[in-house]
């Protein structure tokens, strides 16, 4: 993971949230890999991204999508989480 990559993770595992699908691949209907993110958590629908341009398969699929980068978890990221803690 990067850097920021793993600031996040450790912020969120700070807060109790339990742990991604670290390098998830979301699949199609025919089991095909369209789209792949840095962490994700399938029961949520939510996927950190590494760069925006990766986000379109997830969005097509109604998932949550946030780019990982030096600023602090963004609050929607935080809210959508809470309930995932361990």
């Amino acid at each position: 993971l990067y850097l920021e990559a793993r600031v996040w993770a450790l912020s969120l595992a700070e807060m109790g949230v339990n742990a991604p699908e670290v390098g998830f691949e979301l699949l199609d209907s025919r089991g095909r890999v369209v789209g792949e993110a840095e962490m994700g958590w399938p029961s949520k629908r939510i996927a950190l991204l590494m760069a925006a341009d990766g986000a379109a398969p997830f969005h097509a699929a109604n998932w949550t999508c946030f780019v990982i980068d030096q600023n602090a978890l963004p609050e929607e990221l935080k809210q959508g989480l809470k309930e995932t803690k361990a």
